[in-house]
């Protein structure tokens, strides 16, 4: 049993142990001790006993913050996107490529490609909350459709499912998706690096 107080040069701890390494120390009082003042393999009588913190290791989150990137010098945002996107701090998550697949039946969803849209931002979604997160924390977005005439459909449904400012996105043209379908994403998003944990 260990009774420890803290502060910002010591640890006293008072033990009944007849060891008490730094790494019992690290998990009673949340630090990571790399290195203590004292003699080497001594080993301390119970009792209440001090150390010298000479090196510690502490983990240090960043608040997370989104930047919106816009110029005039070069072409303006015309969708549902941005130019570009700063995100300083928090934990970044890689969505990989959803097409419309019906999770409860793993069959392509029935319809058209307004259908198909509406799926693979569900799918996309899906993942998004899995981490505590939402379609809004995405901030690259990568858009394959096997008919650029299908682009102005993606906006249209896009803007129902985000929230400006929108994410930073890339649209392609591709000859052919698995499962013959008409539309893949896949998305790179940040969120706080406390909401989601492995």
């Amino acid at each position: 049993m260990l009774e420890c107080i803290i502060s910002p040069f010591y640890v006293s701890i008072k033990h009944n142990h007849n060891s008490c390494p730094g790494g019992e120390i690290g998990r009673h009082t949340g630090l990571k001790i790399l290195r203590l003042h004292g003699r080497a393999g001594s080993i301390p009588a119970p009792g209440t006993i001090k150390f010298r913190i000479i090196k510690t290791f502490k983990t240090q989150y960043l608040i997370m913050q989104k930047q919106i990137i816009s110029t005039d010098k070069a072409p303006q945002a015309i969708g549902t996107y941005s130019q570009a996107v700063c995100v300083t701090g928090g934990s970044t998550i890689y969505l990989s490529g959803q097409i419309p697949l019906v999770p409860e039946t793993m069959e392509m969803v029935e319809g058209n490609i307004n259908a198909q849209i509406h799926q693979v931002f569900k799918n996309l979604s899906a993942v998004c909350e899995t981490t505590k997160g939402s379609l809004n924390d995405i901030v690259k977005l990568n858009v394959y459709l096997t008919d650029l005439n299908n682009f102005p459909i993606v906006n249209e449904i896009m803007a129902t499912y985000f929230d400006e400012p929108y994410p930073a996105r890339a649209a392609v043209g591709i000859n052919e998706l698995p499962k013959g379908a008409m539309v893949e994403m896949d998305a790179v998003m940040v969120i706080e690096p406390c909401d989601y944990t492995y």
